[in-house]
C-alpha cells in the first residue's frame, strides 16, 4: 500500500480511468513493486529459517522445506551466499553490483518458474512467462470491467496455480485485451464446475455419475484428493489447492447427454429466467402491481413474461428497472414449498413479480452536481506515519510498529515546553531545599559545641579519680548517703558508658524521624508538581492541540 500510495495516488496519474485500465501506468506500479522482490524474498527465507529450527532439528527443516513449497527459495538463497563470499573474499568483483543482483534474481525465477510451473528450458520459461503476464493482465482488466460496467465475459478464467513475479510484467501497452461474452452456465453446470465429488448429493441424480462413477469420462475433474502447496505459508488453509482445470467444452457435452433426464422441476431450476421480486400488500408498489395485473390479466404475453412495466422510483424507495408479470403474479393465500419436508406457508401476504434492472452504463467516478461535502475532521497531524513494509522490518521495529497509539498523546515542541517548565521547577526547589539545609547545618553544629563541655566533663570523671566529697575519707552525712555515694563511685564507668550509648541510639532514632518527614515532604512536592504539569491540564489550556 505504500508504493501504491507513492506511485500511483502521488505525483503520478492514477493507474485507471472509468473502466479503462491504463496498462502503461499498471506497468509503472508493478515495476516498482518488483523492485522490492529480492529483499522479499530474503526475509522469507529468513522468518521460514528461524520458524522451521524453533520447530525442530536439521533434518526436519529440510522436510518442512520441502512440504510448504520453499525449497526454491533456499536453493537460491546457497547461490546468492556464493555470491556475496567470493566477493569478500577476493576482493571487489569486476562486473557492477546491480550486474551480480541481476544474475540472483534470474536464478530465483528460473527456480520459481522451474518448481511452480514445471517448465526446464529457456524456451518454455520465457514463452510460458509472456502467457502468465498475458492471463494477469487480461484478469485485472476482467475484475475493473466487472465492477464498474459488468461482465464482460463468461467463459473467461486464469489457467495457472500461480501469478508471475511483478518484475516480468514489462512492455504491457503493447498487449491487446480482447473479450468474448458468451452464455453463463445453467445453475447444474455452474455447480458441476465448482462442487467437489462429496457434495455430489446437491445435483440431480443422473449428474452425480459424472463425478462419482470411475467410468465417467470426466472423473478427472474430480480427484477424490489433491495436493496441497503451502508455498511459504504456516496454515492449510492459505495452500494453494492444486486441483485441475476443469475443461469447459467436455463438461458441457457430457452433461448435455443427460438434461433430458431431469424432471420438469429440475428443469425449471437449471433454467436461467428473470430475477424474482416479492413485494408485501402493504407496500405502496403492491397496489400499482395489483393494477396493471387487473389490466392485462388476459393478454396473450402474459404467458410468455413480455408484459413488461417501468418501476417508478417514488413509489420503489428508489429503485428503477422494469417489472415482468406473468400469470403467477398473483397474491394466492398459501405458498407451497419445493423443497420435501418443508411447510406450507399459510396467510401468504407477498405478490410475485419479475425484475430486470437498467441497462449497464459507463460508471462516472465523481460527485454529482450539487452535492456538498463535509468538513473535514481529520488533519495531517491525526495521521499516523507510514509503516515500514514487512521485508524491511526488524523485530525492534515491527514491536513498535505494533503497538497501539496512545490517544490524547503530546509529542513535539509542546512535550519539550511542559518538559523544561517541569524541570526548571524541580531545580529551584532542590536550590530552595539546599539552601534550608545549610541552616539545619549550622544549628546542628552550634548545638554539638554546646554539648562538648557536658561530654569532657563525663570523660573527666570516667577516667580521673573522684573527688574530694566523693573520697573515703570523707565522712557520710548519713548511713544511707554513705552507702549510695560508695555506689555511684564503684560504678561511675559503667554509668558514663550507658549513657553514651543511649544517647547515640536516641539521636539516630531522631534523626531517622527526622529525614522521613523531610522526604515525604519532598515527595509530596514532587507529586504537586508532576500534576501542575501533567499533559491532561496542558491539554486543556491549550485546547486540546496536539503536535
Amino acid at each position: 500500500m505504500k508504493i501504491l500510495t507513492r506511485k500511483c495516488w502521488g505525483p503520478s496519474p492514477r493507474a485507471s480511468e472509468n473502466v479503462l485500465v491504463n496498462l502503461e501506468r499498471v506497468e509503472h506500479f508493478l515495476q516498482a513493486v518488483g523492485s522490492h522482490e529480492c529483499a522479499i524474498f530474503r526475509r522469507r527465507i529468513q522468518v521460514q529459517k528461524e520458524r522451521n529450527f524453533r520447530s525442530g532439528s536439521v533434518s526436519s527443516v529440510k522436510e518442512n522445506e520441502s512440504k510448504n513449497g520453499s525449497s526454491w527459495m533456499n536453493s537460491s538463497q546457497e547461490f546468492t551466499n556464493v555470491i556475496c563470499t567470493s566477493t569478500t573474499k577476493n576482493g571487489p568483483s569486476v562486473s557492477p553490483m546491480k550486474d551480480r543482483v541481476k544474475i540472483v534474481e534470474e536464478v530465483w525465477k528460473e527456480k520459481y518458474y522451474a518448481e511452480k510451473f514445471e517448465v526446464e528450458s529457456d524456451d518454455d520459461r520465457e514463452k510460458l512467462k509472456r502467457d502468465a503476464v498475458m492471463k494477469y493482465v487480461e484478469g485485472i482488466c476482467w475484475f475493473m470491467h466487472y465492477y464498474y460496467q459488468g461482465v464482460c465475459s463468461w467463459q473467461w478464467f486464469y489457467p495457472y496455480h500461480y501469478a508471475p513475479f511483478a518484475s516480468d510484467f514489462v512492455d504491457l501497452k503493447h498487449l491487446k485485451i480482447h473479450f468474448t461474452l458468451g452464455v453463463p452456465f445453467k445453475p447444474f453446470d455452474q455447480l458441476m464446475g465448482v462442487l467437489p465429488a462429496a457434495s455430489a448429493h446437491a445435483l440431480p441424480l443422473s449428474y452425480r455419475k459424472l463425478m462419482t462413477d470411475p467410468s465417467s469420462s470426466i472423473i478427472e475433474f474430480y480427484p477424490p484428493d489433491f495436493e496441497l502447496d503451502l508455498n511459504g505459508k504456516r496454515f492449510s488453509w492459505q495452500a494453494v489447492c492444486k486441483l485441475p482445470f476443469v475443461e469447459e467444452s467436455r463438461l458441457l457435452d457430457e452433461i448435455k447427454k443427460l438434461e433430458h433426464t431431469l424432471t420438469d422441476d429440475e428443469k425449471q431450476r437449471n433454467s436461467c429466467s428473470l430475477d424474482a421480486l416479492f413485494v408485501h400488500t402493504s407496500h405502496p408498489l403492491a397496489a400499482k402491481i395489483v393494477k396493471f395485473f387487473e389490466r392485462r390479466k388476459g393478454h396473450p404475453k402474459l404467458l410468455k413474461v413480455k408484459l413488461k412495466k417501468k418501476l417508478d422510483p417514488t413509489l420503489s424507495g428508489g429503485m428503477s428497472g422494469y417489472i415482468y408479470i406473468s400469470d403467477k403474479t398473483i397474491l394466492s393465500s398459501e405458498t407451497y414449498s419445493p423443497v420435501e419436508g418443508m411447510k406450507t406457508i399459510a396467510k401468504n401476504r407477498t405478490i410475485f413479480v419479475y425484475y430486470k434492472a437498467p441497462p449497464n452504463h459507463i460508471h462516472i467516478p465523481k460527485l454529482p452536481i450539487g452535492a456538498t461535502l463535509p468538513k473535514k475532521s481529520i488533519s495531517k497531524k491525526d495521521v499516523l506515519p507510514p509503516p515500514v513494509p514487512w521485508h524491511e522490518k526488524s523485530r525492534v521495529r515491527r514491536r513498535i510498529y505494533s503497538e497501539k497509539p496512545i490517544s490524547n498523546a503530546i509529542a513535539g515542541s509542546h512535550l519539550s515546553m511542559i518538559a523544561r517548565r517541569l524541570v526548571s521547577k524541580y531545580y529551584h526547589e532542590r536550590l530552595h531545599q539546599r539552601d534550608a539545609d545549610e541552616v539545619d547545618n549550622v544549628s546542628r553544629e552550634k548545638n554539638r559545641l554546646a554539648l562538648l563541655p557536658f561530654l569532657a566533663l563525663l570523660v573527666s570523671l570516667a577516667s580521673s579519680s573522684p573527688p574530694s566529697f566523693l573520697s573515703p575519707s570523707s565522712k557520710p552525712s548519713s548511713s544511707g548517703g554513705g552507702f549510695l555515694t560508695s555506689g555511684l563511685r564503684k560504678h561511675l564507668k559503667t554509668i558514663v558508658t550507658i549513657g553514651l550509648m543511649l544517647g547515640i541510639i536516641f539521636g539516630f532514632l531522631a534523626g531517622g524521624v527526622f529525614f522521613s518527614y523531610k522526604i515525604g515532604v519532598e515527595g509530596k512536592d514532587a507529586v504537586v508538581s508532576l500534576k501542575d504539569y501533567s499533559p491532561v491540564r496542558e491539554m486543556s489550556v491549550q485546547k486540546n492541540v496536539i503536535f
